[in-house]
């Protein structure tokens, strides 16, 4: 509409100044007056051109708009930095906003989840309490053990590169070893025990920082359960008429009682006997309950000797478990890489009690004290005895490779022991009790005991053991012997 209304104002004025131009009088123009006129004239077909020439845009269909092409980000912050810090602002808070819910959402249902795993496992821990029902507790030891081994990973904070890591963790574990470990102890019925044992054989392996202090847990529990099979040996043999306490030794009037009580507990007679005589409790309880049966005339001694039966068979199957998660702890007692220096022993299991276990294969054994130790049924495979203090044990087991070097075996009973493949080298032999075969060096052994020969055993290994042709490598002791009685031989010869 604007441009209309210039041209007509134009055209109107051009009229105009015709007109006036026409009813001037006429006269000469001069050359400039022309000039000029023809330049009006020119102006005037040029608008009148230019005017034509928008007309008909005018009347012909409008296009579509073009897009403006819009400002950059750069371009945006240039003109107007307050107003893109505002839009910054507000997506940062919105971010925040909802970084925020959803660690709060998180950490809600992981509380919510912790919460109800929690109720779990206490009832769990209930349920193993339970005195009327073997059944709930037999289960509920294997539930603890399941639970138990459940790991949480948690984030923490870190003074390493990374500010925060995850970290594993197992909440469960020391309260469920713990429990197993008092169940272990005090459970009666067969059932829950075997339960209970193979509980506690998952969780033993997986706590190699903790495993000293549950190796020297199960030893107590182990010495605990002799003393107690020796108090009950002891009102056995009370009950049965015995004056005085029998001698675990050289006593063959009492043979029939020690063979009742190999039936009862299942352990052969020669380890009771040890049991008894390394055990205070076994003389100690004999003559506390003498007294008591003594001030009871009329006992029942049917009854009583039931009731011991019974107990005895009760305490037996707490010793074998006991034998099992003892040799499953000392598997993993010491890495097979960390022997220690001789005389350096940290570990003192005197008297454990280890019949018909089973050790698994390079387990490392190395500089243990097993003082009066009874190994007897027990199968070791290639397992390190270096340096070990087994004085005065019994050593009737089934041991094929591994080591025995330089190790205290002196007055050790070997019994019927298969020991095959071992280094013997150095290893204190003298007063040791072999009445089956060595099939090891035995001739790398000393036989010296206070500065004496044990000529005696030297003399049956000679007779009944096999002699290699090759005798560059005996040991020092092996030597004088040999040369002792060649001599003796020559003298015989020479007479």
């Amino acid at each position: 509409m604007r441009i209309i209304s210039v041209a007509l104002l134009t055209f109107l004025s051009s009229t105009f100044v015709v007109s006036a131009l026409g009813q001037a009088p006429s006269k000469i123009l001069t050359p400039e007056e022309q000039e000029l006129i023809k330049a009006q004239k020119a102006n005037e077909e040029a608008q009148a051109e230019f005017y034509r020439e928008q007309t008909n845009k005018l009347r012909q269909p409008p296009l579509a708009a073009s897009p403006t092409p819009g400002n950059t980000f750069r371009q945006s912050v240039a003109e107007n930095p307050a107003s893109v810090v505002g839009v910054v602002g507000t997506i940062l808070g919105a971010i925040i906003v909802a970084l925020v819910s959803l660690t709060t959402l998180y950490f809600n249902s992981r509380n919510a989840i912790k919460a109800q795993i929690d109720s779990q496992f206490y009832e769990a821990m209930k349920r193993m309490g339970d005195k009327d029902s073997p059944t709930l507790r037999a289960s509920a030891a294997g539930l603890v053990a399941l639970m138990a081994q459940q790991e949480w990973r948690e984030l923490a904070l870190s003074k390493k590169r990374r500010f925060l890591q995850v970290e594993k963790s197992r909440p469960y574990f020391e309260t469920a070893v713990d429990q197993l470990m008092v169940g272990h102890l005090l459970e009666n019925n067969p059932v829950a025990t075997e339960s209970i044992k193979k509980a506690l054989q998952q969780l033993i392996p997986l706590v190699p920082h903790k495993i000293s202090t549950i190796t020297r847990e199960l030893h107590t529990a182990n010495l605990s359960l002799q003393d107690e099979i020796a108090s009950l040996a002891a009102e056995f043999f009370v009950v049965n008429k015995c004056d005085k306490p029998p001698n675990p030794y050289g006593d063959e009037q009492h043979e029939d009682l020690w063979k009742r009580l190999q039936s009862a507990t299942g352990f052969q007679t020669r380890s009771l006997r040890k049991l008894a005589m390394h055990s205070p409790s076994f003389t100690n309880r004999f003559k506390t309950y003498r007294l008591i049966l003594d001030a009871q005339n009329d006992a029942d001694r049917g009854q009583l000797l039931s009731a011991i039966h019974d107990k005895l068979q009760v305490a037996s199957g707490h010793l074998r478990a006991n034998v099992i998660l003892f040799c499953t702890a000392l598997e993993k007692l010491q890495s097979k890489e960390s022997p220690h220096e001789p005389d350096s022993r940290i570990f003192y299991f005197d008297r454990a009690f280890l019949v018909d276990g089973d050790m698994a294969s390079e387990v490392n054994l190395s500089n243990i004290y097993f003082e009066n130790a009874n190994f007897s049924g027990t199968i070791l495979r290639n397992v390190n005895l270096t340096n070990t203090f087994l004085f005065g044990a019994i050593f009737d087991v089934m041991m094929k490779g591994g080591s025995l070097r330089n190790s205290s075996l002196l007055q050790v009973e070997f019994g019927a022991a298969r020991i095959e493949g071992v280094d013997m080298t150095d290893a204190r032999l003298a007063g040791a009790k072999i009445t089956a075969g060595l099939s090891s060096a035995w001739w790398k052994a000393d036989f010296t005991i206070d500065d004496r020969i044990d000529s005696e055993l030297l003399e049956y290994l000679f007779d009944s053991q096999y002699v290699p042709t090759d005798l560059n490598d005996v040991h020092a002791s092996v030597r004088i012997f040999l040369e002792t009685k060649q001599e003796k031989s020559e003298q015989e010869h020479s007479l």
